[in-house]
């Protein structure tokens, strides 16, 4: 009783554990009165083996009327669990290729995220290496250009003295 009125959301599982028990212990009435609280239920499992049950009870007390009932409904419940079962069955395999579909296309996601990241890297290091290249020819040219500038400038100073010292030459050869 304690058990009943703690579990009073769902008291079905008590109802058969005392049945069961007292079922064993040849009290057939509260047997027959827990099974008949099992029907309450709502769940088709439990009113499954309440119904079972209480065909086994009637088939000893000889009420195969009574027995016939509870037999005919076991049944009837037997085949809408069976229906239940395979319609569930099937839910759950649906929902395992659905899962295996998305998980398919998540991997082929991440292998297409994976290939264009290694052509990012890719790319950004022939990027840089172009760079790179383009840096150091530039730097070349201008160190090129900055010798040609020197080699000129020294050759126009050289130039210079040259024609300084020629006029040099010709005040002295003039003044000679």
């Amino acid at each position: 009783n304690t058990s009943i009125n703690t579990h009073t959301k769902n008291p079905a599982n008590i109802y058969a554990i005392l049945g069961a028990i007292y079922q064993t212990q040849g009290d057939m009435d509260s047997a027959t009165y827990c099974f008949k609280q099992m029907l309450e239920s709502g769940e088709l499992r439990k009113q499954y083996h309440a119904h079972h049950h209480l065909f086994q009870i009637e088939m000893d007390q000889n009420n195969t009327q009574e027995a016939m009932g509870h037999y005919y409904a076991a049944n009837i419940l037997e085949d809408s669990i069976k229906r239940i079962t395979a319609t569930e069955t099937v839910a759950k395999m649906n929902a395992l290729y659905n899962y295996q579909c998305a998980e398919q296309a998540n991997i082929q996601l991440q292998l297409t995220k994976e290939k264009q990241t290694r052509s990012i890297w890719v790319l950004s290091f022939f990027i840089l290496l172009l760079l790179g290249i383009g840096t150091t020819i530039y730097q070349h040219m201008q160190k090129k250009h900055q010798t040609a500038l020197s080699k000129e400038k020294i050759l126009h100073i050289q130039t210079e003295e040259k024609y300084n010292n020629s006029l040099k030459k010709i005040e002295e050869n003039q003044l000679e």
